[in-house]
């Protein structure tokens, strides 16, 4: 149990959300009997093999073996850990949390420095749409088109132009002020004391995957010497801009539906394209594409098209970007600008019209690169054209996909007029370079702290399997619950997963309490558990006798405890005639080990 939150809690918070709503928010699902289908979130697949079953409460992928119940879901797709997915939740259903009084102080400043961002997000709100003081910046933003529907859609506030406007609201409402420091909302005085951060900014609230803000864009609104945008400090443990795309709590269904994402490099430009109807778009916050931008956002699309300025500052981004969406595993296209226009501009002064009609021109990876090289690169000349060559192939190497890989050199061949062998002979001088030398032996530390060399994963063993399978039987058969639990030695588990799942189990069984096979992996906060246990649901164990085969699975769990003993004697026998000691004790032991061996196997062998 993740022991913050009482059981009773969580089985509300499970209980009111309903998984086929949950997951429908993120993929599409098609009902198919009494269970939904939907291409699989964790892994590429044409071929939907992911069901999620309303009956069981549970997910489950027969492709990449991934499952569990909405708690999970969200720990793998948003990366959230347990307690956040079970606020998100929580928040979802309209249940309040109570936390158990062991709950240590970490979370509640966790917790404390989340509402003290939202209290900001909100008081920026209310100061843009209702206060006097809010009219200039509610003009501005009308002036550019923006709609109060999209001003709500968004959140958009302003900061009034006072030291400690926020700093003053937060206090009546009993927020420390320490918390508006510590995420970066307010500066502290040289000579104590504190001040606002925004000041006199129209303030655009960054949503993490939740959809909870975790911190700021600003802009001025006053032509002065002071940067025109500003962003939050990277100052908590919860916003990083390398890894947040603004917009994409707005967007994630649009993105998801149309299957593509727009990337745009401003927050304007992102409200303006949504406000024109174009939704499945985001932006990066304050920072050049990252590849944990790339890797958010491979979570709902495989299709990216980059729509940047059309000067030279926008073409290096674009490429930049480029190549980072394609390490990441992502089909790339670039729709370019007019040179002075900018997406926000572009839509407000020629409409959607024109926009879409650039998008549906956007230019695929060589088409591209030969465009933006030739404004650098004298392609009329062979060195120029060389060069060129050159760097689109550095971009080539950079795909994951052997047959578009293929595809996109036969491309480059067609474009320059050359030969396709001659090019897959530079693309693999290319992969070499890159590659270097074979590498040595890697290194992986032990838990003895000793550097040694990695070694492959030792084969399964008979004993091995055995826990898996002894493992498997108690979570889909309660009927065996009682005999399992009389002859199990517990300890003889050694994979810990497996002996914390049956440890589970016998907890209940000890004290004659039912449990719920689809609810058990509400006492695990390890994805990897919750996997397992919905596999061994979807996937059971098949047998003639249930009995017999566990019971055969403890013969292999007490012979490998044997057998081990043995092994760990003949090591020290070995130790004594080296030193020339006595080892006729050792001999003795040996041999008692070896008898009770033949006991086992022979109880075995009359059982069958």
């Amino acid at each position: 149990m993740p022991g913050k939150v009482s059981e009773e809690k969580i089985n509300q918070v499970r209980d009111a959300n309903d998984i086929v709503d949950v997951i429908s928010q993120y993929m599409t699902l098609n009902k198919k009997g009494k269970s939904y289908l939907g291409l699989c979130p964790f892994h590429s697949e044409k071929t939907p093999s992911f069901t999620v079953s309303p009956d069981k409460q549970l997910y489950y992928c027969f492709g990449c073996g991934k499952g569990g119940n909405i708690f999970t879901f969200l720990m793998e797709h948003e990366k959230l850990s347990f307690i956040e997915s079970l606020q998100v939740l929580a928040r979802k259903a309209g249940i309040p949390l109570e936390y158990d009084q062991e709950n240590d102080a970490r979370l509640k400043e966790k917790e404390a420095m989340y509402h003290a961002v939202r209290f900001a997000a909100n008081f920026y709100y209310l100061n843009l749409v209702k206060s006097v003081q809010g009219k200039p910046a509610r003009d501005y933003l009308l002036q550019r088109g923006v709609l109060m529907e999209t001003i709500k859609a968004f959140g958009l506030g302003y900061s009034p132009d006072s030291w400690d406007g926020l700093i003053r609201a937060a206090a009546a409402k009993s927020i420390d002020v320490n918390f508006l420091f510590k995420t970066g909302l307010a500066i502290q005085r040289d000579k104590g004391g504190y001040y606002d951060r925004f000041r006199g900014r129209i303030m655009y609230p960054i949503l993490d995957k939740a959809g909870r803000p975790i911190a700021f864009g600003a802009r001025r609104l006053k032509e002065d010497n002071s940067a025109k945008y500003i962003n939050s400090p990277e100052v908590t443990h919860f916003y990083e801009k390398r890894s947040v795309l603004y917009g994409l709590s707005q967007c994630r269904q649009s993105i998801q539906s149309e299957d593509a994402a727009l990337m745009v490099e401003g927050y304007m430009d992102l409200i303006s394209l949504y406000q024109a109807g174009i939704r499945n778009v985001v932006a990066t916050s304050g920072t050049s594409l990252t590849a944990e931008h790339a890797q958010l956002l491979n979570r709902y699309t495989k299709n990216a098209i980059l729509l940047y300025d059309g000067d030279s500052a926008g073409s290096r981004a674009a490429l930049r970007g480029l190549d980072i969406l394609l390490e990441n595993d992502m089909d790339v296209r670039v729709a370019q600008l007019p040179k002075g226009e900018d997406p926000d501009s572009l839509i407000r002064e020629k409409g959607k019209s024109v926009l879409t009609e650039l998008l549906n021109r956007a230019s695929p990876l060589v088409e591209f690169k030969v465009q933006a090289l030739a404004q650098t690169s004298k392609l009329d000349t062979p060195e120029g054209k060389s060069k060129a060559i050159r760097a689109i192939l550095e971009s080539v190497l950079k795909i994951k996909d052997n047959i578009k890989q293929s595809v996109t050199i036969r491309e480059l061949a067609e474009r320059f007029f050359l030969d396709e062998r001659l090019l897959l002979r530079e693309l693999e001088q290319a992969k070499r370079q890159h590659t270097g030398p074979k590498a040595g032996p890697t290194i992986s530390t032990q838990a003895d702290g000793k550097n040694a060399p990695a070694i492959k994963p030792k084969t399964r063993t008979k004993a091995d399997i055995a826990e898996i399978i002894l493992t498997k039987l108690l979570i889909q058969s309660s009927d065996l619950e009682s005999y399992i639990f009389k002859n199990l030695d517990i300890e003889k588990i050694r994979h810990s997963l497996l002996r914390e799942i049956i440890q589970i189990i016998f907890l209940f069984h000890r004290e004659n309490r039912r449990l719920d096979r689809a609810k058990l992996i509400a006492h695990f906060e390890d994805p990897k558990i919750a996997s397992f246990i919905t596999k061994a649901l979807y996937e059971p164990v098949k047998y003639v006798d249930g009995t017999k085969l566990a019971y055969d699975c403890m013969v292999q769990l007490e012979k490998r405890e044997i057998t081990d003993a043995m092994k760990s004697i003949q090591l020290r026998l070995r130790e004594c005639e080296k030193r020339g000691e006595d080892s006729s004790k050792l001999r003795q032991q040996w041999q008692l080990l070896r008898n009770e061996l033949k006991k086992v196997e022979d109880t075995a062998r009359e059982t069958r």
